[in-house]
């Protein structure tokens, strides 16, 4: 016969005792099946578990790639604006270039090479496909390349603008102004005298006027002599620099003194008939390093 285990319940309503019988078979069998079940539900809580985390994590990382896609769409505004900037600086050197016609040299290396913004002008949409440091390297790459750009610009810009003063200030000092109203009475070159039969050079101009007529300056330049003599009577010398000096005789007058500086179309003495003359005449010379030259040749209005 085999043996046979005998399990008492005990119910607290009605205080009865119920009896039952189990064989270790049956006995084993439920042990097992219910470390099974206890297993089972650990595992299948500790997946709950990870399940729960995996979400967590999913969201955390949907909420910073959405942060990480707000603060590229800013930055590509910013690139973008940058970009543009430098177009704008681009074009601006390319007209003062043009207008000046400089020729820098070798311009080809001195030109930026900005990227355009089609990179970081599609919001998050890139989000997806670059991982956040590799995005992080292009947007910073992509400055890096535009502040590059954009300096080396302004110093093509700078360049250029100083290059302009430059030429401005050289095409002040050269007389290209005609110093006084009236009609070209004697042209520069070979002529026979007024006061001979004999043929002589002529060393400059005679603008004939009337006296008091006013005499400007043709240049922008500094007095270097104001004196008398008797072949061409009150002669005012102005040095405009890069040997550059015009001359001005049979002057009326001029207050100015020696040292003073003037400037392109300023006043500086009267037409008159002084020293060996026919008539009142501005008798006008350009010297450049110290030989004369056609004043006809500077003149440009």
């Amino acid at each position: 016969m085999k043996p046979r285990r005998t399990i008492l319940i005990h119910v607290s309503k009605g205080g009865a005792i119920k009896r039952t019988h189990s064989v270790p078979l049956v006995l084993s069998l439920a042990a097992i099946m219910a470390m099974a079940l206890a297993v089972f539900s650990g595992f299948i809580g500790y997946k709950l578990h990870l399940l729960r985390y995996d979400t967590s994590r999913i969201d955390l990382m949907k909420e910073k790639n959405a942060e990480q896609a707000g603060t590229i769409k800013d930055l590509s505004k910013k690139i973008t604006a940058l970009d543009e900037e430098l177009s704008v600086l681009k074009a601006y050197n390319r007209r003062l270039k043009a207008a000046s016609r400089i020729l820098l040299d070798h311009p080809e290396n001195m030109m930026g090479m900005g990227g355009s913004d089609e990179d970081f002008s599609h919001g998050s949409r890139g989000v997806s496909v670059l991982p956040g440091r590799a995005i992080d390297f292009e947007l910073d790459s992509h400055v890096e390349r535009l502040g590059e750009d954009i300096a080396l610009e302004q110093e093509i810009a700078k360049n250029l603008i100083s290059e302009i003063d430059r030429q401005k200030s050289l095409i002040a000092h050269i007389p290209s102004l005609c110093p006084s109203q009236g009609f070209f009475s004697s042209r520069f070159g070979w002529r026979n005298s007024p006061f001979s039969d004999m043929t002589e050079f002529h060393k400059g101009i005679d603008i004939a006027s009337l006296e008091s007529t006013p005499v400007y300056a043709a240049a922008d330049g500094t007095v270097s002599d104001y004196y008398s003599s008797e072949s061409y009577g009150n002669v005012l010398l102005i040095d405009h620099g890069n040997g550059i000096m015009t001359k001005y005789s049979h002057l009326l007058d001029s207050s100015l003194e020696i040292g003073r500086r003037v400037e392109k179309g300023e006043k500086i003495a009267s037409i008159g008939n002084s020293g060996r003359s026919t008539g009142s005449h501005l008798h006008y010379e350009i010297l450049i390093n110290g030989v004369n030259v056609n004043p006809l040749r500077y003149m440009l209005k």
